[in-house]
């Protein structure tokens, strides 16, 4: 049924198209039905650190001002499977990409509290190192970030805000993700785009656009904000050794055999438009326990 109702064509303008490629970003309004950005809220997945560590999902939770959940919910969870294959997100993605074929690495469900600045998602970054398992110099990386609650921006925050690439410096632009100077950071605060947004709204981003999450204010009448994240390449990304140690987990707990300069031909990160048989491969999924380290490293150090 999920699937059904979702299938809901978006046809970009070029407007649009050459607006993306010029700021680095592009919202647009009524991609998704409310009924299913609902249904994805109400069955939002579990915490990235199992349920039995509860103690170090709370410190982390804590010290960092962040909800981080399970990453590669899709792998797991028929409910988003159904919504990145069935779903209208990838093919506006594909427009953005030049029309070609889309996988998705991976998507996780970011919260952040009321009235806490995050440490991490609150501080000026790029998503650059999301798609280090892929080529860089040959694949370019999207990002989809799906309120999964209505935000009104001006009157209690929990936004995101955006650099846009037209008016941010060339110096700045080409800072290391990981490294914004604080000149940069003053930069960005002073021309920063920030947008509310009603469920449903999609906001695409590229992996060099720098951004950080707004703060939730304490008059919001939310005691968190969630969002759904779908980080998404060209289908003829190839694979790309990614940190030392987390290289066939990281960001993917889903095993497979690739090696570096692969075609990411694999349902670990499944053609997701056109569709494909990806949507029902059986997949090699590692133990909790195994991930526990993974996720823990994604959550304090923005991995």
């Amino acid at each position: 049924d999920l699937a059904a109702r979702s299938l809901q064509p978006v046809a970009l303008g070029p407007d649009e198209r050459a607006r993306f490629r010029a700021d680095g970003f592009l919202v647009v309004r009524g991609v998704v039905p409310t009924a299913i950005v609902d249904t994805l809220f109400e069955h939002r997945p579990r915490p990235a650190i199992p349920w039995w560590f509860g103690p170090l999902d709370w410190a982390v939770s804590h010290w960092t001002a962040s909800k981080i959940s399970v990453d590669a919910i899709w792998a797991e969870s028929d409910l988003f499977r159904a919504f990145w294959f069935a779903g209208p997100v990838p093919a506006v993605v594909s427009q953005l990409m030049s029309d070609g074929p889309v996988r998705l690495l991976t998507d996780i469900v970011y919260g952040i509290p009321r009235g806490r600045r995050p440490r991490f998602l609150g501080a000026w970054h790029k998503d650059s190192t999301s798609f280090d398992v892929v080529d860089r110099a040959t694949a370019q990386g999207l990002s989809a970030w799906i309120p999964l609650v209505d935000i009104d921006a001006v009157e209690s925050g929990g936004s995101i805000l955006l650099g846009n690439k037209s008016v941010v410096s060339a110096e700045c632009q080409s800072a290391p993700s990981d490294a914004c100077p604080a000149t940069c950071g003053a930069l960005l605060d002073a021309v920063a785009s920030v947008y509310s947004f009603k469920r449903g709204d999609v906001l695409f981003f590229t992996d060099s656009t720098w951004h950080r999450s707004q703060e939730l204010r304490t008059n919001s009448a939310l005691a968190d904000r969630f969002s759904l994240v779908g980080r998404f390449v060209q289908g003829d990304a190839r694979f790309a050794r990614s940190r030392v140690g987390i290289d066939r987990q990281r960001k993917n707990k889903c095993q497979h055999d690739l090696i570096e300069g692969d075609l990411i031909h694999s349902a670990c990160f499944p053609q997701v438009f056109p569709p494909s048989k990806d949507a029902t491969a059986r997949l090699d999924l590692g133990s909790d326990g195994s991930r526990i380290f993974t996720n823990a490293w994604a959550a304090l150090f923005g991995g």
